[in-house]
């Protein structure tokens, strides 16, 4: 069974008790608790992300993989969203720009 999703407006323990009523079936209850718990956290990491170009986490994975063949997957992802969320923070505190001319 799929993880649920969050409804517009419903709370967080509201979501957490319809979510692992939905898994109980497939999950022991302290599974399906971490899952629906994880499942929030994402989310919220999703919102809070700032928006990075599709084409610079790309070439971040692609260069990641010439350093390693085995930095794939997931935990390439992070690594790449973190340089380039700590990159892009530098660039606003320090009112670095791009010259794009």
């Amino acid at each position: 069974m799929p993880i649920p999703n969050r409804k517009p407006g419903e709370q967080k323990d509201a979501y957490i008790g319809r979510c692992i009523a939905n898994l109980s079936d497939e999950y022991p209850k302290d599974q399906a608790s971490a899952i629906c718990y994880n499942q929030i956290k994402k989310v919220n990491m999703a919102e809070e992300a700032p928006a990075i170009p599709q084409e610079e986490i790309d070439y971040c994975l692609a260069m990641l993989k010439g350093q390693n063949p085995s930095y794939v997957g997931p935990g390439a992802l992070k690594i790449c969203i973190a340089r380039l969320t700590a990159k892009k923070a530098n660039q606003e505190y320090y009112g670095i720009t791009e010259n794009k001319g």
